[in-house]
């Protein structure tokens, strides 16, 4: 078996285990997703799978499908046991990813169309980030630093590796990890406070 298979199917598995602590705190109440950011997500990552497909990701793509999929589902449970709190910043950072989709709609370059659904996947963080200023708690880290380890496998699970294949990966890997520290600041000054 080549090894990129076996690195695209650990990297999938860690994607699909990443979201286990994830949903049990969910369904427990005490992670309330923000349903906008998983919305965004969630179809982010269905593009950016189709686009890693077509241009030869192979195994590499895998944990783009499993995020997908998972993030779908946080999204529909959010929709009901989500963040209720919806201010005008996460309307305009939906609008924005709704509007940058349509760019992506219009471009026929497949580099053009990564950059642009990586740049709505950060976008996407900002309904998330605003809500875990005020209640970090309300926010499960581990699954974005072993979301962010799962694509770390993944990079050199990738058949081939361009622009196209590894950009919002990599990127993902950065916020990801950005996301997490944030949360530990945030946490960290509530106590302190």
């Amino acid at each position: 078996m080549d090894y990129k298979i076996i690195l695209g199917i650990i990297a999938a598995s860690i994607a699909a285990l990443s979201y286990v602590p994830y949903i049990k705190s969910m369904i427990k109440g005490i992670t309330k997703p923000h349903a906008f950011s998983w919305l965004i997500w969630s179809v982010i990552a269905s593009i950016t799978f189709a686009a890693q497909i077509t241009s030869g990701a192979g195994a590499g793509a895998w944990v783009s499908a499993w995020n997908t999929a998972l993030c779908l589902f946080i999204f529909v449970f959010a929709l009901k046991n989500g963040e209720k709190n919806i201010a005008l910043l996460d309307w305009l950072s939906l609008w924005g990813a709704v509007i940058s989709l349509f760019f992506w709609y219009l471009t026929s370059s497949p580099l053009i169309t990564v950059i642009i659904i990586t740049i709505i996947d950060c976008i996407a963080f900002i309904p998330t980030l605003r809500k875990s200023y005020h209640a970090p708690a309300e926010e499960n880290a581990s699954l974005f630093i072993i979301s962010s380890m799962s694509y770390v496998i993944a990079l050199f699970a990738m058949a081939t590796h361009s622009v196209i294949t590894v950009l919002n990966p990599f990127v993902l890997i950065i916020a990801n990890c950005s996301f997490s520290l944030f949360l530990f600041w945030r946490r960290n000054r509530i106590i302190k406070d």
